[in-house]
């Protein structure tokens, strides 16, 4: 099917790699084999976490478990506290024209 899809193509100037063109899937198929295939693979890969994933715990219980902070927390503490450090600037600079 791929040599009758590349023949054609060749006939109106464009090229088929075939090389990166390796399966094509007919519509047509019944796709449950496939996506039965695929849905294991990918328990496969995840087995690691299958049990926290079907379990439905929650990212911050496992952040809080594990101590690993919150990407996002952080960096707004982060803002926080170098906005608490620039409001306590007593010098001339910028600063105090903002605040007053």
């Amino acid at each position: 099917m791929l040599a009758y899809f590349d023949k054609a193509c060749g006939k109106i100037g464009l090229r088929l790699n075939l090389t990166k063109t390796v399966s094509e899937i007919n519509v047509i198929n019944d796709l449950v084999p496939e996506l039965s295939s695929r849905k294991r693979a990918s328990w496969g890969a995840f087995k690691s976490i299958e049990d926290v994933v079907k379990d439905g715990i929650r990212s911050s219980n496992l952040r809080q478990r594990s101590r690993i902070n919150d990407g996002v927390l952080c960096t707004k503490q982060s803002k926080i506290r170098c906005a608490r450090h620039v409001m306590r600037m007593n010098d001339n600079r910028w600063t105090k024209a903002v605040s007053d």
